[in-house]
Order: structure tokens, then sequence, then C-alpha cells
């Protein structure tokens, strides 16, 4: 056991000063600088954070810098799957839990604002846009924030299309025409299962915790500032959250993450569970748009319309006269 240690040891003192020639041969980087040399015992692997492939026997430090000089010399490609997704993507578990968790406090906030709002003898609906600006505004700009400061990207870049700066409005506009025909088209044929769900569930949920959609017997106010909170800030901050922050970082294959984002998506509304498969067949639209274009700005307001067609409607119909 010794002579083994011994070995091991002496190997990884040769790798460290075969890495230091390395490291001190390779050009500077586009940015002017060489990689910096990591300290023996790192826990964290920079050709990990990288996303490069380091299958090297012995995991020590100077491996690592290495292999991250040889990177920096395109001798090495990333383990992306497609141009459009992250490096450094997350593990099944964090993904997950970014995408889940700010709907669990939303759905707590909105039962309880619910029961409390219908006591008072306001509607559901009311309670539900109440819990935008208190819950889910806060948690999901909160992660925005945080994660913008480690990983240092402004909110233009994720907003802005991929390999151009400039769009059209001829192109936007068509793109959210055709986004929402084919997410309406699609989200149409979950109705019947959204109906019978719906109608299983309604006899043992007290009615003050369903919201099935329908506006009737809202008030005007309660309308207007649905339409400001679900009909603008809302889809501008889960657009932002899923589709630019979460969706490139999914760690599965670029032809299916789009389709695990929008199912994640759906089921994060945990407070309406009858329309799980309307909303994947919904959100499934803008996620392949996104994949395919990289623009942001079609999806935001299409997911915009999605929320404020019928509150638009009911209003519509209030004010223009029989």
């Amino acid at each position: 056991m010794e002579s083994v240690s011994f070995a091991i040891g002496f190997l990884r003192l040769k790798n460290r000063k075969c890495c230091r020639k390395v490291v001190a041969k390779t050009p500077p980087n586009k940015a002017g600088s060489r990689p910096p040399v990591a300290r023996a015992g790192m826990r964290s692997n920079p050709c990990k954070r990288r996303g490069l492939r380091w299958n090297h026997p012995l995991h020590s430090a100077a491996n690592a810098n290495r292999w991250c000089a040889l990177a920096n010399h395109h001798w090495i490609e990333p383990m992306t799957e497609e141009a459009w997704q992250i490096p450094e993507r997350y593990s099944l578990r964090k993904t997950l839990f970014l995408h889940l968790a700010p709907g669990v406090p939303f759905t707590l906030a909105f039962l309880l604002a619910a029961w409390r709002v219908n006591r008072a003898g306001g509607s559901t609906y009311l309670a539900l846009i109440l819990c935008i600006p208190l819950i889910l505004v806060p948690c999901e700009v909160g992660v925005l924030i945080v994660e913008r400061r480690r990983i240092c990207w402004n909110w233009r870049s994720i907003i802005a299309p991929r390999g151009s700066r400039r769009v059209s409005i001829l192109d936007i506009l068509l793109s959210v025409a055709a986004i929402y025909a084919i997410a309406e088209a699609a989200g149409a044929l979950a109705i019947p299962s959204r109906t019978a769900i719906l109608r299983a569930m309604a006899h043992w949920l007290p009615p003050w915790a369903i919201f099935d959609g329908r506006l009737e017997g809202i008030s005007p106010s309660a309308l207007w500032l649905g339409l400001f909170l679900s009909g603008l800030i809302a889809p501008i901050v889960e657009e932002l959250y899923f589709r630019a922050f979460l969706m490139p970082r999914i760690p599965v294959s670029g032809r299916w993450a789009p389709a695990v984002n929008a199912a994640l998506h759906s089921i994060y509304h945990f407070y309406t569970p009858w329309n799980y498969l309307m909303f994947f067949l919904a959100f499934l639209p803008l996620a392949y748009y996104v994949r395919l274009r990289g623009n942001l700005l079609p999806t935001i307001i299409t997911h915009s319309l999605f929320n404020s067609v019928g509150i638009l409607v009911v209003l519509a119909g209030r004010v223009l006269p029989s």
C-alpha cells in the first residue's frame, strides 16, 4: 500500500509540473490572460464548470488546469448538445427544484387568500391575481437576480435573439400569430380531459379553492387589475424565468429540453391540476420557438395574450352596448 501511495503521489507531482509548462506555453485567450492555475485540493473542477469532457484517471487540480489549457487552445469541444444550451447545466435535482419550488408558496398563498377573500365577499380570481406581486414576482425575480450576480449575464442578452440584434415588427407579429394559433389549437385538444378532471375534483374541493377560468360576476376593478398583473407582469416574469433562464440549463438533450420545460412549467401551477395537459400543450410551441429562433419577445406577447384575451372580451362586453 505504501508503494502504491508513493507511486500515485509521484505521478500527481509530475503531472502538476507538466501542467505548469502547458499553461506557460498556452497563448493568451481573447481576454488577454492565460487560464488561472488551480490550487491543489480544489473542490470544484474548472473544467466541469465549463462543461468539458474530463475523464483523466487522476482527478487532481493539476490535470484540471492542463485540460483547461488545452480547451483554451480549442483542442477540446464543449459538452453541449445544441448551441443555444448553456455549458453549465444544472443537476436534475436543482432543475426540478427551480421549476417547481415557486409554485408551492404561490399555491399556499392562493388558498389562504381565496379563503379570506371569499369570506369578505370577494372572488377567487381576485385572490389569484393578488398572489402575483406578493409571491410570484419576488420568488422568480429574486432567483434571477441572484443567478445574474453569480454567472454575470445581463437582461438584454437573454431577451435579444441569437445571431441578430434587430428583429422586424412584421416578423414578431407573424411569429406571435403562428404561435398563438398553434397553442390555442393544441390546448383545445385537452378540453375534454380538463372538464372531466375538474368535475371529479369539484366533489372534494371547497368552491372557493376552484378557479375554472370563468370571469362572469367579477367586478371591473378586479378585471382591470388582472389585466395588468396577469396579462403583463406575470408573462414577462415567467418567460424570463422558465424560457430564458431555466430551459437552456436543463440537463437533457436539446431536442427534449423544451418539452421538459413545458411539462415542469405546467406542473408548477399546483392550484389548477385540471389544467396540466392544456398548459403543457399550450406552452410547448412557446418553448420550441425559443429553441429554434432564440427570440423571447414573441413568446412574452403570446403568453400575455393567453392571460388577457378572456379579460378583454369580458370588459368589451360590458362596455359595448348589447
